[in-house]
């Protein structure tokens, strides 16, 4: 993350930030303070109880005012990360939907339900590609190159709950980072012989993708584009005459079941 340049776009939370480890500092240096008095007056048996009374106050007063600060402070630039990162696709280890559950910033809302009847929209990517969703299937149609997101960028991101099955369309040729990252309840997805790149964590914490059809003859480079979860226990479908390359092939060869295409799929 030290590559990151925070500071120009986010100079007032930044500055927050550093006031508050600041304080906190201060804080513990007070306290140590306080507990090497205490210290001192133990060597005096008339002040002795007073001593012990000063070490523990400073030490419990240190601990309850600074952790609060410290921790403000790094939660503060928790949130700079992920927004930056996620308006400019960066990829970062804050991302992971873990992290994110834990810091209570996951792109979940609390009690999201499949609801795919609600869920009919045709949009626009570019001018040359177009998505639609309609009856659990998001489909991608046009010509070109995906854009590549960030974790909250996709322009799904909001119908994610409603996706069943992704159909990438013949023309397309790449397929961008994070483009269907988190879709739990994706199981399948289909991939035209046209797309030659898959980005980075493209189908990264699909839990339910049990299904991946590639009509690329030549396999795709990939490097964290599928978890090792979804190698497990997915399918992996490819052309007759690419079964061994895939096989073969780094990234495709961690797919513990890959077969061939079944007739008319």
């Amino acid at each position: 993350m030290s590559n990151y340049k925070f500071g120009n776009e986010y100079p007032v939370l930044l500055t927050i930030s550093m006031i508050c480890k600041v304080i906190g500092i201060v804080i513990v240096i007070v306290a140590v303070i306080g507990i090497f008095g205490g210290i001192s007056l133990l060597n005096t048996s008339d002040d002795a109880l007073l001593g012990v009374i000063l070490i523990v106050s400073s030490l419990l007063s240190g601990l309850l005012f600074s952790v609060p600060f410290f921790a403000f402070a790094e939660l503060i630039k928790v949130f700079v990360r992920i927004e930056f990162n996620t308006r400019n696709g960066y990829v970062a280890d804050t991302t992971s939907k873990e992290f994110l559950n834990k810091i209570g910033a996951s792109p979940y809302k609390s009690g999201e339900t499949n609801n795919v009847e609600s869920v009919e929209s045709s949009k626009f990517i570019d001018d040359n590609i177009s998505w639609n969703i309609e009856g659990g299937t998001l489909t991608i149609s046009g010509m070109g190159k995906m854009p590549n997101y960030g974790v909250f960028t996709k322009p799904w991101n909001n119908h994610q709950s409603a996706i069943n099955d992704v159909v990438i369309e013949d023309g397309i040729s790449s397929i961008g980072h994070y483009a269907f990252c988190y879709c739990e309840r994706l199981t399948s997805v289909t991939i035209p012989k046209s797309v030659t790149s898959i980005g980075v964590n493209a189908f990264a914490d699909c839990i339910g993708l049990n299904v991946i059809l590639n009509h690329a003859r030549i396999p795709q480079d990939i490097d964290t584009s599928f978890d090792k979860k979804s190698k497990a226990k997915c399918t992996l479908y490819v052309p007759t005459d690419a079964i061994d390359a895939y096989r073969a092939a780094k990234g495709w060869n961690g797919f513990n079941n890959i077969e061939t295409i079944p007739v008319n799929s």
